[in-house]
């Protein structure tokens, strides 16, 4: 999975569209919950280091079977790995832009994962632009997530809540517990698991169908291995920026 910096969130090419005719330690995973079921609720989350990214299609074969595949980010954060994709190829799959990075929920000072799309993602990177600090380093920020439920880009309203460095009991909690091996967790979807979904749509179109209305889709994908916890202090940090968690 693509470990990314926060100024390589893709705010301009998040979704590859449908074409156009002719065209280690075993732990239970936390999630931010986000989508319908949270409408009215509101986050504070402390980022906590880098992002991962991912391209995610979720999509339904002539059987009437939903799937969800997961592909690689290049390393520019960009989606030339999807494009490359036999399903987007032949099939005509959409895929969406998806990031997940490690955050601290100040409700209950619990590590989750924070998975979302770029309505939620972009507030970091303009956070990285403006202060040209990295939102999960020691000294970085707290952000309020609003779940409006409204149409459109409003459907997530984040927001810079305050200034946050993180303690040293903080600090020391994150070194014994470790952090969710996001690169795991979300790897790509092998190609023994997305290729017997290609044989379903023979007799078909050809094309697949997507869901009419699925804002920030918040399930694992499908290839995801049994949940994992481990250390990953050793995961590369941006510039000088020094690791606080070695």
């Amino acid at each position: 999975m693509t470990e990314l910096n926060w100024d390589k969130i893709n705010v301009d090419n998040s979704k590859v569209h449908a074409r156009k005719d002719g065209e280690s330690g075993q732990k239970q995973l936390k999630f931010i919950q986000l989508g319908k079921k949270a409408i009215g609720k509101e986050y504070v989350v402390r980022p906590v280091k880098f992002p991962v990214g991912y391209y995610k299609a979720v999509f339904q074969t002539p059987d009437n079977r939903w799937h969800n595949v997961v592909v690689e980010m290049d390393e520019n954060g960009g989606d030339s790995h999807v494009r490359n994709h036999e399903l987007y190829i032949n099939h005509n799959v959409p895929f969406s832009a998806k990031y997940a990075v490690n955050v601290i929920d100040r409700e209950d000072g619990e590590l989750k994962i924070l998975e979302g799309g770029v309505s939620i993602f972009e507030a970091f990177k303009q956070y990285k632009d403006m202060t040209e600090k990295s939102p999960g380093a020691r000294e970085g920020a707290d952000f309020k997530i609003e779940v409006t439920g409204k149409k459109g880009k409003d459907y997530y309203r984040v927001n810079k809540h305050a200034n946050s460095v993180l303690s040293d009991e903080e600090v020391a909690k994150l070194k014994e517990e470790g952090l969710y091996d996001l690169g795991k967790i979300f790897k790509p979807t092998p190609e023994d698991k997305w290729r017997p979904v290609v044989a379903q749509f023979d007799g078909g179109d050809g094309q697949a169908s997507t869901p009419a209305s699925a804002p920030e889709p918040q399930t694992v994908a499908a290839s995801t291995p049994s949940s994992t916890f481990e250390d990953s202090s050793d995961d590369i940090v941006d510039g000088d920026e020094p690791d606080f968690l070695v």
